[in-house]
């Protein structure tokens, strides 16, 4: 492990790390959040921001309608739908990239919205301190108690810490998935023969520790411990 070069390293981190699974990422209603925000999310075919989602393999689009008329919508990742999957706001498909539309496939239209409605979303702190290349890429990441970059993610519901031990490396970020809060995972990365403690939470920007609480629980490795 010495005689790799801390660039070496961080390419092989983030590979093992990152998230894989592209959609298109914005909303066109809030202007002051740091989530993606592009006056253009609205259009019938949308090329702008795209972004990687951990454990999703799912796109969607949520459409709202806002004040006069003005349709509100979200785009991102998600997990856990069958491509072409509809509700009365939302729909999902399967593939990279594949929420550029307004949800044209689906039965029922834009013109019965709910504008009452608030889509639930979690925020997060979203980062990673291992490959300067990435846009949430932040060197302070591993400080205990991060209060940096965050990430407001629709049909979220938690947020976790990755801490590679023995290095300096931890990635924070949202995911959609069957998890407690408190629930804490560990493994191996095979490719780098390095432990790593992953926990979660779910409520906002719960992610801010480095899974501390999880140090009474290791026991054995790829075991998952509730506490």
């Amino acid at each position: 492990m010495k005689l790799l070069s801390a660039l070496t390293l961080g390419h092989i981190i983030t590979g093992v790390l990152s998230f894989d699974f592209k959609c298109y990422y914005c909303q066109n209603y809030d202007q002051d959040s740091q989530w993606h925000y592009d006056e253009d999310c609205g259009a019938d075919v949308y090329q702008g921001n795209i972004d990687e989602c951990h454990d999703c393999n799912n796109c969607y689009v949520a459409i709202h309608e806002g004040e006069g008329g003005v349709l509100r919508v979200d785009r991102g990742g998600t997990s856990g739908h069958s491509d072409g999957d509809c509700t009365k706001s939302t729909c999902y498909c399967e593939g990279e990239l594949c929420n550029n539309d307004l949800c044209g496939y689906c039965t029922t239209t834009t013109a019965q919205p709910t504008p009452t409605v608030t889509p639930p979303s979690l925020e997060c702190f979203y980062c990673q301190n291992s490959d300067p290349s990435l846009d949430n890429y932040d060197p302070t990441c591993n400080s205990p108690y991060y209060q940096g970059n965050t990430f407001k993610c629709l049909s979220c519901n938690s947020c976790y810490m990755k801490v590679l031990e023995d290095t300096s490396v931890v990635v924070r970020g949202a995911m959609n998935g069957v998890f407690q809060d408190g629930q804490c995972l560990y493994g191996t990365i095979d490719e780098l023969g390095m432990d790593y403690t992953e926990c979660y939470c779910t409520s906002d920007l719960c992610n801010t520790s480095l899974c501390e609480e999880c140090d009474l629980f290791k026991g054995n490795r790829n075991q998952t411990y509730e506490h």
